[in-house]
């Protein structure tokens, strides 16, 4: 069961600025029944709950040229207590048809049961039996996030727009295994076994980098052209007094370095409508799934005031591609897919 309560309000009647604030409540008993002797949250019964309160003010520094965006919200929870997170933002208007802005945020990703009571065993080897048990950590930390973004749009004369953004993400105190490996081993009769124990850290900490395009070209009144494109890099090390080798290529690998993607919109007499698109997803080594590129398509005719006809294609270019590993090496493939069907707007 969860109770939630949130609230906001504005000050609006300021000659140059616009203050907005608010807060809210949340709680959720919960109360949890123990199945299995391989896994568990210690204790069964607990009350989650996050008060939360924010305050964010607009200034015009500059009338529609030059305005500033502070800001910052509070919380308090049961797992990690007080946390705050200030955001910053610049938007300057150098022209009707040019804008630069640039900001600096912080974001906590707070703990939650997963990461503090959770008592997990797994059979890592038949023989000699081994069992792996992963343990929560009541002292896990929120993994914090600094992001710094800059970001310049413009329209280039009547048909072409283009935003480009920077980033770059400071990380830490993100989840990694503790240090070091608790080995116990059980002289049961008549079968002897070993466990390892970890728990859950904070470990890691690192950067991300990149960036993102994003045009928009329309030649003709009935054409439209867009695209975007995003690169991002990581760099991640482990923090003092942890090798965390292994889960950082874990980390690394599950994030794609390139996406990037094309649409075209017609618009043609008749109510006649053509959208064909084209995504390109580069490879996820940790989870051994390989690049891919497809397309889809949407073609649509309102033949009538109430009615329309329309066919879509998904994933056109290959059978199928492979998007997730899966649980237990059940892979999950994308198929190809086709449907259509008439739509009635009253």
């Amino acid at each position: 069961d969860t109770f939630d309560v949130d609230f906001v309000d504005n000050v609006g009647d300021l000659a140059r600025q616009m203050d907005i604030f608010g807060g809210g409540l949340r709680e959720s008993p919960s109360n949890l029944v123990q199945l299995y002797r391989s896994v568990n949250f210690s204790p069964n019964q607990l009350t989650d709950y996050i008060y939360s309160g924010f305050v964010q003010d607009r200034i015009a520094i500059v009338p529609e040229r030059l305005d500033a965006v502070l800001g910052t919200k509070i919380e308090d929870n049961n797992y990690s207590g007080v946390g705050v997170e200030p955001s910053a933002r610049l938007l300057w208007t150098a022209t009707p048809h040019r804008t630069l802005w640039a900001g600096v945020a912080r974001a906590l990703r707070i703990p939650g049961r997963l990461d503090q009571d959770l008592l997990l065993i797994g059979n890592a080897a038949p023989s000699p039996p081994t069992f792996v048990a992963i343990h929560g950590n009541p002292n896990f930390k929120p993994e914090v996030l600094i992001s710094w973004e800059a970001g310049y749009r413009q329209l280039f004369g009547k048909s072409l727009y283009a935003d480009v953004a920077l980033f770059h993400n400071q990380h830490d105190n993100l989840e990694s295994y503790g240090e070091p490996l608790f080995v116990i081993t059980q002289p049961t009769n008549p079968y002897p076994y070993t466990q390892l124990n970890v728990t859950f850290a904070n470990g890691i900490r690192g950067v991300t980098n990149g960036l993102e395009l994003a045009p928009d070209w329309r030649p003709f009144d009935w054409w439209e052209l867009r695209g975007t494109y995003s690169h991002t890099g990581m760099e991640l090390h482990s923090k003092p007094g942890f090798n965390q080798a292994a889960y950082i290529a874990t980390y690394e690998g599950q994030s794609p370095d390139h996406i990037a993607t094309v649409q075209s919109l017609f618009t043609l007499p008749h109510g006649v409508h053509i959208d064909p698109d084209y995504r390109y997803m580069s490879a996820l080594p940790a989870n051994k799934i390989p690049g891919y590129q497809t397309a889809d398509l949407h073609l649509s005719w309102k033949f009538a005031r109430h009615l329309t006809l329309f066919g879509d294609g998904r994933n056109l270019l290959q059978p199928s591609h492979l998007e997730f590993p899966g649980d237990n090496g059940n892979a999950v493939r994308i198929r190809r897919s086709l449907y259509g069907g008439i739509r009635w707007t009253p």
